[in-house]
């Protein structure tokens, strides 16, 4: 049993539940001078002997009980019973005047409180078991609710930086244009609206437009698009050579291609605009760079349900 229903024997004669550890013997019981008696009561709190604030009392022991709750009642139905009888003139247990209930609260307001919690006697529990309580007392997890703040704030920023690096893209591709140009070492001859009108068709949306992009890709214009696939930058080769397929083509087109021509699909590897996106990152694509491609049809169903 983890609660006591005990009758002190200061003259008052108060009732009141208290934790099997406050005891000591059959005849004494602690009692702190804290104003969170309560809260001490319910978390079962050891006595410290050694502070001036605890005192021990003479009780008698009028029941043991297995929960606070059941202490509690068993403690107000002992003093609703002395009242009406007319045993003792004291007052309910939280308004008596001795030492042990000076610290505490008026009873009616330990009532309009929600009740207490059923202790669990063993404090050890891993995640797994205290995601499982919390979701018995219909609980959201924290632990989920922290993950999907974290997944949002990471999409959020991905797509800002996104929006970002395509802008500055777009203006580095201007600037280059324009001192392509005006170069006196010859370059670039392509002309302005060209290579604009290159850029104007991607991300590509279906054969006609890759036939138009190719056919387009001529000596002239390469040089143009390889500095415009260079600006477009990333951490490292690999994020280099997604982001250059991301501004390439759709996810819904890309479901029709396959790096190697596998199934019948569009043969990437043998375009003229792969070719560009090789001059740019200057390394060969691999097995795992042409990912983005095979996961085109994973990401357009996620556009399609967003």
């Amino acid at each position: 049993m983890s609660f006591a229903v005990v009758t002190f024997l200061d003259g008052t004669n108060s009732v009141s539940e208290v934790p099997v550890c406050w005891l000591r013997g059959k005849t004494k019981c602690w009692w702190p001078k804290y104003k969170n008696i309560s809260s001490l009561i319910g978390a079962q709190a050891k006595p410290d002997e050694a502070n001036p604030n605890w005192t021990i009392y003479d009780v008698v022991i009028n029941h043991y009980c297995a929960t606070f709750e059941e202490a509690r009642e068993k403690a107000r139905h002992i003093d609703s019973t002395s009242s009406s009888e007319g045993e003792t003139s004291a007052k309910p247990r939280k308004k008596n005047a001795k030492a042990h209930d000076d610290y505490i609260t008026d009873y009616s307001d330990v009532e309009a409180l929600s009740p207490m919690p059923t202790l669990i006697e063993s404090r050890n529990l891993n995640l797994t078991e205290l995601l499982a309580l919390e979701e018995d007392a219909g609980i959201a997890p924290v632990t989920s609710n922290v993950q999907q703040i974290q997944e949002n704030i990471f999409q959020c920023c991905s797509y800002k930086i996104d929006v970002m690096m395509d802008m500055l893209t777009s203006l580095k591709l201007q600037v280059d244009i324009l001192l392509t140009r005006d170069s006196k070492t010859g370059g670039c001859k392509a002309s302005f609206s060209e290579i604009e009108g290159i850029i104007s068709l991607m991300p590509i949306k279906n054969t006609e437009t890759l036939t138009t992009v190719e056919n387009m890709l001529t000596p002239e214009t390469c040089p143009a698009i390889t500095r415009y696939f260079q600006n477009i930058g990333g951490r490292d080769a690999k994020e280099h050579i997604i982001r250059m397929l991301r501004q390439t083509y759709t996810n819904e087109f890309g479901i029709h291609c396959s790096f190697y021509g596998m199934r019948g699909n569009i043969n990437i590897s043998r375009l003229s605009l792969t070719n560009v996106m090789k001059d740019a990152v200057q390394e060969k694509f691999s097995i795992d760079d042409t990912q983005w491609i095979r996961q085109s049809k994973q990401r357009y169903i996620r556009e399609m349900n967003k």
